[in-house]
C-alpha cells in the first residue's frame, strides 16, 4: 500500500467560466500589469487562441516569443527572456503545454537572475536527488518585485501544478531539474467547457 505526505503548493486562487483572453486581461489589470509578455510555440502562436488573447490585452499587450520547441531547451530560455527583458516585461504568460510552461518557468528564473547564456543557467539547476526529491539551487534568490508568470494550459501536462520545471541542455543531451517555489503559479484558471477537461485548445487560464 502506497503511503507518504503531500504538501500543497500555494495555490492564490481560480477563476473559471470565463475565455482565456477576457481572464487574461482582467488578471493583468488586477495585478497591475502594463507590459504582458506571450511565451508560445509556433504552432500555439498560428491559433485563434492567442490572437483573442492578444486583442483582449490591448494597449497591455508587449510582445510575444513563438520559439519554445519540444523539451523545454535552454537556448528557448535565454532567447525568451532576452526578449521580455528588451520588451520591459512587468508580466509573463505561458501559452500552449508543458514545454511552453516549463520553458518560461526557466524564463523566470533567467530574468531573476540576470542570466544571458546557456551556461549562466548551470548555476540555477535543481541539486542531486535527495529522499526523492531535487533539491533547488539555494542561488535561485527572486528580487522583491521578482515578476511572475500566467500560465494558459492547452494541454493535460500538469506543468502549471508545480515549481519544477524540466529544461533540456543541448550541450549533453540531458533534461534537468529547475525549481523554486516562487515559480508555483498564483493559478487563475479560465474554464469554458466544463470544470474537469481541457476538450478544448482555448479551455483554460492558469495563472502564477
Amino acid at each position: 500500500m502506497l503511503n507518504g505526505i503531500h504538501g500543497h503548493q500555494d495555490i492564490e486562487r481560480v477563476v473559471y467560466g470565463r475565455p482565456a483572453g477576457a481572464a487574461l486581461r482582467a488578471e493583468s489589470e488586477r495585478l497591475g500589469a502594463r507590459r504582458v509578455f506571450v511565451m508560445t510555440t509556433k504552432s500555439v502562436a498560428q491559433s485563434a487562441l492567442l490572437a483573442d488573447m492578444i486583442r483582449d490585452l490591448g494597449d497591455r499587450y508587449a510582445g510575444v516569443y513563438a520559439g519554445i520547441t519540444a523539451h523545454s531547451p535552454r537556448p528557448c530560455v535565454i532567447e525568451g527572456a532576452a526578449l521580455a527583458r528588451e520588451a520591459k516585461a512587468d508580466l509573463i504568460v505561458a501559452v500552449g503545454g508543458g514545454s511552453a510552461i516549463d520553458a518560461t518557468k526557466a524564463i523566470l528564473i533567467a530574468l531573476w537572475q540576470n542570466a544571458t547564456s546557456i551556461e549562466d543557467l548551470d548555476l540555477y539547476r535543481a541539486g542531486k536527488p535527495k529522499e526523492g526529491a531535487a533539491p533547488p539551487s539555494e542561488a535561485i534568490k527572486p528580487p522583491a518585485d521578482a515578476i511572475r508568470m500566467i500560465a494558459v494550459p492547452t494541454t493535460l501536462s500538469a506543468a502549471e501544478f508545480n515549481a519544477f520545471a524540466g529544461i533540456t541542455d543541448p550541450r549533453y543531451g540531458i533534461k534537468e531539474s529547475f525549481g523554486d517555489r516562487h515559480l508555483i503559479v498564483d493559478y487563475s484558471f479560465a474554464w469554458i467547457g466544463g470544470l474537469f477537461a481541457y476538450h478544448e485548445l482555448s479551455d483554460a487560464l492558469i495563472i502564477t
